[in-house]
Formats: structure tokens, C-alpha cells, sequence
């Protein structure tokens, strides 16, 4: 069994605690603060609005991860998608999550980050794509990782009541696995 579960990912039967994030709050900060505000002190708050994993796929409403051609979904100790596009003849495998700010009562045009929780075995080259509705989404395109990450694509001046999205696509590399898809939405408190 052990030998089995080493195929599976590299951290075995544990979630990683620890996922370096490709968007750090510096990042975020920059983003979002136009720069001659910078020199101000400001706080960054980070409000996570969905954590979504594989025992809870469905957010409220229409907010939702979705999984295209996984090799594996294990809901126990481990809780991930095993993914491996050289054992996915038909298509690239995915993940995607769709969200819907008026679902959680947001009545206002807000800004989020969307992301995924994944660990590689080895390289893997993946392509995040995003659609913003009247908004626009910003750091697509390709991502090449080795390792856990923590993958964002950020959106801005998205409308409640529009239906936003980003998919994570592998092209490349070997298997990897999915351990969750978080949606925050960023806020600043000037002190």
C-alpha cells in the first residue's frame, strides 16, 4: 500500500500545510493601493468569502469547484484530486471554480483573488484562465511549478450579481493534486 500512496502524491496521506504563494500580500498591496497612497501606513485585510475542497465542492448558489478528467478523488485524511494529463487520453485535466458575490449577501463592485492549493510531483506547466464578466482578471496565462503553490488569479471591479471564473489547465509534466480553491476578497484600512 505504501508504494501506491508514494504514486499518489509526494506528501502521502497528509495535506501540506505550507504552499508557497506566487501572490504575496506586498503583491496584493500594489494591486490595489495606488502607488501615492503607498507612504501611508495601511493595513492589508485579506477575508477569505470561500475555502472550496473536494468534501465541499459547492459553495451558495453558484459558486462551485468543478474537476475534469481527475485520476483519483480521495475524501478522507488527505482530502485532494490526483490529476495526470499522460493519463488523460481524452483531455487536459482541470479545475475550476466559479463564483457569485450576491450569493454571500456582497452588494457593492468588489475585487477578489481566486486560487488553487496544489502539489506537483515534479514540473508540471499549467495555464490559469479566468472570465470577468464586465470586470477584467489579471496574472493569467502560464504557470510553471515545482512543489506545493498556492496559484492566484486576481479580479477587479466585478459586478455581485455576475457569475466570475478561472480554470487551471495543465499542458504539461507529471501528476499533480488539488487540495483546494480558496476565493478572498481584499480590503485596506488607512491608520
Amino acid at each position: 500500500m505504501e508504494n501506491l500512496l508514494e504514486d499518489i502524491v509526494p506528501s502521502k496521506t497528509k495535506r501540506p500545510t505550507r504552499f508557497k504563494q506566487d501572490l504575496l500580500p506586498k503583491d496584493i498591496k500594489k494591486l490595489f493601493v495606488p502607488s501615492r497612497l503607498l507612504s501611508y501606513p495601511i493595513d492589508l485585510v485579506i477575508d477569505t468569502v470561500e475555502l472550496l475542497d473536494i468534501r465541499r465542492m459547492g459553495g451558495k448558489d453558484k459558486t462551485h469547484l468543478t474537476l475534469i478528467e481527475p485520476e483519483l478523488v480521495q475524501a478522507d485524511t488527505a482530502n485532494y484530486a490526483k490529476f495526470d494529463i499522460n493519463k488523460s487520453p481524452h483531455r487536459a485535466p482541470i479545475a475550476s471554480t466559479r463564483f457569485k458575490p450576491a450569493s454571500y449577501g456582497i452588494t457593492t463592485v468588489g475585487n477578489y483573488i481566486i486560487s488553487f492549493d496544489v502539489e506537483t510531483n515534479g514540473t508540471c506547466e499549467f495555464n490559469l484562465a479566468a472570465f470577468a464578466a464586465s470586470g477584467t482578471a489579471e496574472r493569467t496565462g502560464k504557470r510553471v511549478v515545482n512543489g506545493h503553490y498556492n496559484l492566484s488569479v486576481v479580479f477587479r471591479n466585478i459586478q455581485p450579481q455576475h457569475v466570475i471564473w478561472v480554470s487551471l489547465e495543465q499542458k504539461s509534466g507529471g501528476s499533480w493534486a488539488l487540495y483546494s480553491s480558496r476565493i478572498r476578497r481584499p480590503f485596506f484600512i488607512f491608520m
